[in-house]
């Protein structure tokens, strides 16, 4: 998809959104393109915040080029660092402990205080075809394994029906 027209699909969207997240793959391996969108974007909601994950440490990002510095220069908020498995992290919006929230503008340093002083859930519970039960957030497993043990029994076998993560009764 063009750069213009997905521009265009995300300002049809509703103006009450405040903001944009790039996540899933790496958006810094796509540097050039996600800086074009957002200066696009921007221009149209200059108010809405721009927040990154990043695999890359914020030092990577501005070491690898012109393009990502053009992306970081379109970010708000960065959470930088490989997401691992082994360390978990109580942070909100990190995944993991070695993870850090970057304030890279006035409206990102408003935003990381934001996050930071509010106890927002750590999950949400979704339902998805056929009523399978979803959490959706960053959890430890053992705070995974207490929302699962909250969820009713039906909801057992249609997480498995749905390749949910499984609740701890079904190992």
């Amino acid at each position: 998809m063009a750069t213009a027209d997905l521009a265009a699909h995300l300002l049809d969207l509703p103006e009450a959104l405040d903001g944009l997240t790039l996540s899933g793959g790496e958006p810094f391996d796509q540097a050039a393109a996600l800086a074009a969108l957002l200066q696009r974007v921007r221009a149209a909601r200059p108010a809405w915040t721009v927040m990154a994950f990043s695999g890359y440490t914020h030092a990577q990002l501005l070491e690898a080029g012109a393009a990502q510095r053009a992306l970081l220069a379109q970010t708000d908020l960065l959470i930088d660092g490989p997401f691992r498995r082994d360390q978990p992290s109580w942070e909100p919006l990190a995944g993991s402990a070695n993870q850090r929230l970057i304030a890279l503008t006035a409206r990102g340093r408003i935003v990381k205080r934001q996050v930071l002083s509010e106890s927002p859930p750590l999950a949400n519970l979704g339902v998805g075809e056929n009523g399978a039960a979803w959490l959706i957030g960053v959890l430890s497993p053992t705070q995974r394994e207490a929302y699962h043990q909250m969820l009713p029994k039906d909801s057992t076998s249609q997480s498995k029906a749905t390749n949910a993560t499984p609740t701890p009764n079904e190992n």
